[in-house]
């Protein structure tokens, strides 16, 4: 039996940042994913998101991951790089981050 009842002290808003290498260099590139439904499962909050992908114009890791716990962004989990066929590191690594309502 599940309960309608939500604890709205409990709800979280969560997102994934993707951190790229760059080819040529040690820079990284920033992206930030909030689902495809953001919009309408969490209203007002155009300005948090907009806040928050400020984050691409870092090339640090370090410098990205403190400015999103300086908005109120925390660390869940770190999602390891997919692997090649090849056995060498493929795609992004991904932070999965939440922050609460």
């Amino acid at each position: 039996m599940t309960s309608n009842f939500i604890n709205a002290s409990a709800r979280q808003q969560y997102c994934i940042l993707l951190i790229f290498d760059k080819f040529w260099g040690g820079d990284k590139e920033i992206n930030v994913v909030f689902g495809e439904r953001n919009q309408e499962l969490i209203t007002d909050n155009a300005g948090l998101i907009a806040e928050t992908l400020k984050v691409k114009d870092y090339f640090d890791l370090v410098d990205a991951l403190n400015y999103m716990s300086m908005i109120g962004w925390q660390i869940d989990h770190i999602l390891p790089m997919d692997t090649n066929h090849d056995g060498g590191k493929a795609g992004p690594l991904r932070y999965l981050m939440h922050r609460p309502l």
